[in-house]
């Protein structure tokens, strides 16, 4: 009997929480602007998304441990890169980083 219940757990989908059919809603129930619907269907691997980045797997991991770096999906044991996602915490890590900003190149101070 204990056998039965074991093969019939049910185990809580780590999903985001706005509807994943419609590519055009983003993580705010809001429409998406984004101009690639593909990027929302494209699911990228922790080895993708550290070739990407340039930086090691483990620092992926580290970064998931402490809920820093790009969203991702736990699927099964894996973790799972939406492209959208990726994109997204790129442009913010450009908008909130260091270094000199282009829009002010050339202009006087």
């Amino acid at each position: 009997m204990q056998n039965s219940a074991k093969k019939n757990r049910t185990f809580p989908i780590l999903a985001p929480s706005y509807s994943a059919e419609r590519s055009d809603v983003g993580p705010s129930g809001a429409e998406s602007s984004d101009p690639n619907p593909e990027a929302a269907q494209t699911w990228l691997s922790t080895e993708d998304v550290a070739a990407r980045l340039k930086i090691p797997k483990k620092t992926l991991a580290v970064w998931a441990s402490a809920n820093r770096g790009p969203r991702y999906a736990k699927i099964g044991r894996f973790r799972r890169y939406r492209l959208c996602d990726l994109l997204e915490w790129e442009g913010a890590q450009l908008a909130r980083g260091g270094g000199s900003d282009l829009s002010h190149q050339g202009q006087a101070e």
